[in-house]
């Protein structure tokens, strides 16, 4: 299963990468941390085709909302988790929702595990 992680902040990528790579699954190689720019973002989506995306909301001067219009279009397969910690419980909910995204697991790892496995079990029903 490959995954990509994006999030503004360093360590929760690589804390992120190296734990789920320790359970098997492939990780996107770039730190979306270092990507401020909308197309770079874009560019690592077309690329790398991931299955799942972890995605945080507050990214600088982009938001998790416009991130989820480019992977539809350009990933539409790929399955959205919200790791944001802001969005669960908020009234931000329901736009993602609005979008399609049914897992919020924040940045815990464990309910982030719990919400692919999940996943995973489904893929091969």
């Amino acid at each position: 299963m490959k995954i990509l992680i994006i999030d503004d902040e360093e360590s929760i990528v690589f804390v992120f990468k190296e734990l789920l790579e320790v359970k098997g699954f492939e990780v996107a190689d770039n730190g979306v941390f270092l990507f401020s720019r909308f197309v770079e973002i874009l560019d690592i989506i077309k690329k790398f085709n991931p299955e799942i995306i972890l995605l945080d909301h507050s990214l600088g001067e982009l938001n998790g909302l416009k991130i989820i219009n480019a992977v539809q279009k350009n990933a539409p397969a790929a399955i959205i988790f919200s790791i944001s910690s802001i969005v669960a419980g908020f009234s931000i909910e329901e736009d993602y929702r609005k979008y399609g995204v049914v897992h919020f697991p924040g940045k815990d790892i464990k309910k982030i595990l719990n919400c692919i496995n999940k996943v995973c079990l489904c893929a091969h029903v």
